[in-house]
Protein backbone atom coordinates (compact mmCIF):
# COMPACT_ATOMS: atom_id res chain seq x y z
CA UNK A 1 0.00 0.00 0.00
CA UNK A 2 1.38 3.40 -0.90
CA UNK A 3 1.85 6.03 1.76
CA UNK A 4 -1.32 7.96 2.48
CA UNK A 5 0.81 11.07 2.92
CA UNK A 6 2.53 10.85 -0.47
CA UNK A 7 3.07 14.32 -2.02
CA UNK A 8 -0.04 15.96 -3.44
CA UNK A 9 -2.34 13.02 -2.66
CA UNK A 10 -4.69 15.00 -0.42
CA UNK A 11 -4.82 17.88 -2.90
CA UNK A 12 -6.90 15.62 -5.14
CA UNK A 13 -8.40 13.08 -2.72
CA UNK A 14 -11.18 13.55 -0.22
CA UNK A 15 -11.53 11.61 3.04
CA UNK A 16 -14.76 10.18 4.32
CA UNK A 17 -15.36 7.39 6.77
CA UNK A 18 -17.98 4.68 6.72
CA UNK A 19 -18.48 2.19 9.49
CA UNK A 20 -18.91 -1.32 8.23
CA UNK A 21 -22.09 -3.01 9.34
CA UNK A 22 -22.30 -6.58 10.50
CA UNK A 23 -23.86 -7.53 7.16
CA UNK A 24 -20.47 -6.90 5.50
CA UNK A 25 -21.33 -3.70 3.63
CA UNK A 26 -18.15 -2.07 2.33
CA UNK A 27 -17.41 1.45 1.18
CA UNK A 28 -14.30 3.39 0.27
CA UNK A 29 -12.85 5.77 2.83
CA UNK A 30 -11.23 8.00 0.21
CA UNK A 31 -11.89 8.66 -3.39
CA UNK A 32 -9.97 10.46 -6.09
CA UNK A 33 -10.77 11.90 -9.46
CA UNK A 34 -10.03 9.13 -11.94
CA UNK A 35 -7.72 11.29 -14.04
CA UNK A 36 -5.21 11.58 -11.16
CA UNK A 37 -4.49 7.83 -11.19
CA UNK A 38 -3.99 7.99 -7.42
CA UNK A 39 -5.06 4.92 -5.44
CA UNK A 40 -8.28 4.71 -3.44
CA UNK A 41 -7.66 3.65 0.14
CA UNK A 42 -10.71 1.51 0.64
CA UNK A 43 -9.25 -0.69 3.34
CA UNK A 44 -8.41 1.86 6.01
CA UNK A 45 -9.77 0.48 9.27
CA UNK A 46 -10.48 2.61 12.32
CA UNK A 47 -12.04 2.16 15.71
CA UNK A 48 -15.53 3.69 15.56
CA UNK A 49 -15.45 5.25 19.04
CA UNK A 50 -12.02 6.79 18.49
CA UNK A 51 -12.92 8.02 14.99
CA UNK A 52 -16.03 9.79 16.27
CA UNK A 53 -13.97 11.68 18.86
CA UNK A 54 -11.81 13.05 16.05
CA UNK A 55 -14.37 13.37 13.22
CA UNK A 56 -17.92 13.98 14.44
CA UNK A 57 -20.80 12.58 12.45
CA UNK A 58 -21.75 14.68 9.42
CA UNK A 59 -24.45 17.22 10.21
CA UNK A 60 -23.66 17.36 13.91
CA UNK A 61 -22.54 20.61 15.48
CA UNK A 62 -18.88 21.24 16.19
CA UNK A 63 -17.25 19.72 19.23
CA UNK A 64 -17.82 21.86 22.30
CA UNK A 65 -15.98 19.74 24.86
CA UNK A 66 -13.69 21.54 27.27
CA UNK A 67 -11.53 18.48 28.03
CA UNK A 68 -9.92 15.70 26.03
CA UNK A 69 -8.91 12.33 27.40
CA UNK A 70 -5.14 12.24 27.88
CA UNK A 71 -4.71 9.11 25.76
CA UNK A 72 -6.59 10.78 22.88
CA UNK A 73 -4.46 13.91 23.30
CA UNK A 74 -1.31 11.77 23.15
CA UNK A 75 -2.55 10.02 20.00
CA UNK A 76 -3.32 13.33 18.31
CA UNK A 77 -0.01 14.85 19.36
CA UNK A 78 1.90 11.85 18.02
CA UNK A 79 -0.10 11.88 14.80
CA UNK A 80 0.65 15.59 14.27
CA UNK A 81 4.38 15.25 15.06
CA UNK A 82 5.24 11.89 13.44
CA UNK A 83 7.51 13.55 10.87
CA UNK A 84 9.17 15.86 13.40
CA UNK A 85 12.31 15.30 15.44
CA UNK A 86 10.31 14.91 18.66
CA UNK A 87 8.78 11.65 17.41
CA UNK A 88 12.25 10.12 17.25
CA UNK A 89 12.60 10.68 21.01
CA UNK A 90 9.36 8.80 21.66
CA UNK A 91 10.26 6.06 19.18
CA UNK A 92 13.83 5.62 20.49
CA UNK A 93 15.10 2.14 21.21
CA UNK A 94 12.36 0.54 19.10
CA UNK A 95 9.63 1.51 21.55
CA UNK A 96 6.28 -0.24 21.23
CA UNK A 97 3.18 1.80 20.38
CA UNK A 98 2.22 1.72 24.08
CA UNK A 99 5.62 3.10 25.12
CA UNK A 100 5.39 5.83 22.47
CA UNK A 101 1.98 6.95 23.75
CA UNK A 102 3.25 6.76 27.33
CA UNK A 103 6.16 9.05 26.37
CA UNK A 104 3.68 11.59 24.96
CA UNK A 105 1.48 11.30 28.09
CA UNK A 106 4.49 11.97 30.33
CA UNK A 107 5.52 14.98 28.24
CA UNK A 108 2.00 16.41 28.32
CA UNK A 109 1.78 15.76 32.07
CA UNK A 110 5.03 17.65 32.64
CA UNK A 111 3.86 20.67 30.62
CA UNK A 112 0.10 20.88 31.19
CA UNK A 113 -2.28 20.48 34.09
CA UNK A 114 -3.85 17.03 34.16
CA UNK A 115 -7.17 16.04 35.68
CA UNK A 116 -8.44 12.65 36.76
CA UNK A 117 -10.44 10.63 39.25
CA UNK A 118 -8.77 8.92 42.21
CA UNK A 119 -10.08 5.37 42.67
CA UNK A 120 -12.71 4.56 43.87
CA UNK A 121 -14.06 8.11 43.44
CA UNK A 122 -15.36 9.40 40.11
CA UNK A 123 -14.85 13.06 41.03
CA UNK A 124 -12.52 14.76 38.54
CA UNK A 125 -9.80 16.83 40.21
CA UNK A 126 -6.36 18.23 39.35
CA UNK A 127 -3.51 15.72 39.45
CA UNK A 128 0.25 16.16 39.27
CA UNK A 129 2.64 13.50 38.02
CA UNK A 130 5.46 14.82 40.22
CA UNK A 131 4.13 15.25 43.75
CA UNK A 132 4.34 12.45 44.78
CA UNK A 133 5.95 10.78 41.79
CA UNK A 134 3.61 8.70 39.64
CA UNK A 135 3.92 6.30 36.70
CA UNK A 136 1.62 5.93 33.69
CA UNK A 137 0.33 2.47 32.96
CA UNK A 138 -1.23 1.77 29.56
CA UNK A 139 -3.09 -1.51 29.41
CA UNK A 140 -5.05 -2.06 26.21
CA UNK A 141 -7.02 1.15 25.78
CA UNK A 142 -7.00 2.07 29.48
CA UNK A 143 -4.57 4.63 30.83
CA UNK A 144 -4.01 4.93 34.57
CA UNK A 145 -1.59 6.84 36.73
CA UNK A 146 -0.19 4.98 39.75
CA UNK A 147 1.49 6.55 42.70
CA UNK A 148 5.03 5.20 42.82
CA UNK A 149 5.44 2.96 45.89
CA UNK A 150 1.84 3.70 46.87
CA UNK A 151 -1.61 2.38 46.24
CA UNK A 152 -3.32 5.49 44.80
CA UNK A 153 -4.53 5.05 41.22
CA UNK A 154 -5.87 7.84 38.98
CA UNK A 155 -8.27 7.06 36.14
CA UNK A 156 -10.11 9.03 33.43
CA UNK A 157 -7.03 11.18 32.88
CA UNK A 158 -7.60 14.29 30.78
CA UNK A 159 -6.39 17.76 29.93
CA UNK A 160 -8.05 20.96 28.75
CA UNK A 161 -9.03 20.64 25.08
CA UNK A 162 -7.96 24.18 24.23
CA UNK A 163 -4.42 23.36 25.41
CA UNK A 164 -3.88 20.70 22.73
CA UNK A 165 -2.84 23.08 19.90
CA UNK A 166 -0.20 24.56 22.24
CA UNK A 167 1.07 21.09 23.12
CA UNK A 168 1.43 20.20 19.45
CA UNK A 169 3.16 23.51 18.65
CA UNK A 170 5.62 23.04 21.53
CA UNK A 171 6.36 19.45 20.48
CA UNK A 172 6.98 20.54 16.89
CA UNK A 173 9.47 23.16 18.09
CA UNK A 174 11.62 20.65 20.00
Amino acid sequence: MKLVDEPHYWVHAEFSYWFLKEDGRENSHTWTKTETRLPDYADIQVNQAEALTIWPEPGQRADDRTEIMLLDAARRAYSETRNDLVASFAEAFGNTPEKILTWYCIWIGQHRQLYGARRPSTKIEPVSIDDPAKDFELNGNTLTLRERYGNVVWENLRMKFDGLPGVIAELKSL
